[in-house]
């Protein structure tokens, strides 16, 4: 085997491991993201649901809430905390959707990367081949 077939080999086997690598991180970025947004979701949901329904309203009203804590939201959020109730925080949201979005766009780009690894690594496989056999 040529030196040149034999470093194509070894840098193969290291883009291998990266890939293995970063496809644990996607997939711990989706793990960790959906329940994340789910847990603020629902922590949005009975924190303003419980005021939308005091005030006749519903949670559509309040909608803007769960990814920010300006304007209505803040002055809402104040008075809990002043009422010594742990407001909602967004931050929660914003992490958990981040993630996600980290998550997903990784898992494709590895796909899309791993497409583009199997052709190049069939390539080297038939030079070295040819090699052998000359």
């Amino acid at each position: 085997m040529s030196t040149e077939a034999g470093s194509d080999l070894r840098r193969d086997e290291f883009n291998a491991g990266s890939v293995i690598g970063a496809n644990k991180l996607a997939v711990i970025l989706l793990f960790v993201g959906m329940p994340t947004t789910v847990i603020a979701i629902i922590w949005w949901a009975s924190f303003y649901g419980k005021i939308v329904r005091e005030v006749g309203g519903n949670l559509g009203q309040v909608f803007n809430c769960l990814f920010t804590s300006g304007g209505g939201c803040g002055f809402v959020n104040a008075l809990a905390q002043f009422a010594g109730v742990t407001p909602y925080n967004p931050s929660l949201f914003w992490f958990g959707v981040v993630m996600l979005v980290v998550g997903i766009l990784l898992k494709f780009s590895l796909k899309e990367n791993q497409s583009q690894q199997t052709v190049a690594s069939n390539q080297n496989l038939t030079e070295v081949n040819k090699g052998l056999q000359a």
